[in-house]
């Protein structure tokens, strides 16, 4: 009999072990406003249609998991700076004049923020334990960068200190996997070693929740800093962003991934890829892959709703190798 999920994670977080099938989803959050006829901007303030609506689409799929959250400004928020959400995707109006761990704004004391949390309830009592819920962060680089022009590690260290904030309060509302949308600075020798120190905490802080991290990390930029990274930080999930077949298969062969791992897969790959180069990636790792995603997010502004169906028929051919 198959596990239940929340299993799996704890499973994984406990001994390293992968479910014996990948867990699969693809990113869908804002695209979801179609189904209810409404702007993207409306759709995410409001939590009961929010929650319905990707409750309704992820379960018709059948996907193993629904992205509750997506990068939607709340950790910008939360550093101090002002937000504008009349559009989607939200502007900045004004950047806070300086970043600080000691001026980060609760989550809770946010508008934004309490209907994230009220979205992340509802789908736990709609969907109970048949799906694993989802939230995609800004890692602390991304997140430096949106908030200042300049690079620097005490505010690599500031924003590291919001985003661990963020992921436990993400954990605390009960989400089951964090994945963080990263730039890792592997170029910037003395930037990364402060990256690295400061992304094994917040890992460790969510293992303690029994909560999955997932690192998004562009394995084709830097094979060999990669391997390093696994090695370097304990109890996290690498997702391999595959946007070519032929240099994804190249950096794998310099990793040689000894445990497992996810890819997340480029929207534009997958859709004019022919999958039978991806299933023999997929037959090859069969032991190691954990989960098969997107890269990113299937956005409002370049799909539509009926490209979610031949999104599910490539990612379920694909996991059916």
């Amino acid at each position: 009999m198959e596990k239940k999920k929340r299993e799996v994670i704890k499973e994984f977080l406990k001994n390293g072990e992968k479910p014996s099938r990948p867990l699969v989803f693809p990113m869908i959050f804002s695209i979801s406003a179609e189904a209810e006829g409404m702007s993207p901007a409306t759709f995410v303030l409001d939590a009961t249609k929010l929650s319905n609506a990707l409750r309704r689409i992820y379960q018709y799929h059948s996907y193993d998991c629904i992205l509750c959250y997506f990068c939607n400004y709340l950790e910008i928020e939360i550093m101090g700076a002002s937000v504008d959400r009349s559009a989607y995707p939200p502007t900045v109006r004004s950047l806070p004049q300086n970043l600080s761990s000691q001026a980060i704004i609760e989550a809770d004391d946010l508008a934004y923020g309490r209907i994230v949390k009220d979205v992340i309830q509802r789908l736990r009592i709609l969907v109970g334990e048949r799906q694993l819920l989802v939230s995609a962060i800004l890692g602390p680089m991304k997140l430096m960068s949106a908030l200042s022009k300049n690079v620097s590690d005490t505010d690599l260290e500031s924003t590291a200190f919001g985003v661990q904030k963020l992921a436990q309060w993400f954990c605390q509302a009960g989400i089951d996997i964090i994945f963080f949308m990263e730039d890792v600075p592997f170029n910037q020798s003395g930037l990364f070693d402060e990256w690295l120190w400061n992304f094994n905490q917040i890992v460790k802080l969510i293992v303690f929740h029994e909560v999955l991290p997932v690192l998004m990390v562009d394995v084709n930029r830097a094979a060999d800093e990669v391997k390093s990274l696994i090695k370097s930080v304990k109890s996290f999930l690498p997702c391999f962003i595959c946007d070519d077949i032929e240099s994804f298969s190249r950096s794998l062969d310099i990793i040689r991934p000894t445990t497992p791992f996810g890819i997340g897969l480029s929207l534009q790959m997958l859709l004019k890829q022919d999958v039978k180069d991806l299933k023999r990636i997929m037959r090859q790792y069969s032991d190691k892959i954990m989960l098969l995603t997107t890269s990113e997010e299937i956005g409002f502004d370049t799909f539509r709703l009926k490209d979610l169906w031949t999104i599910s028929d490539l990612l379920k051919n694909i996991q059916a190798s």
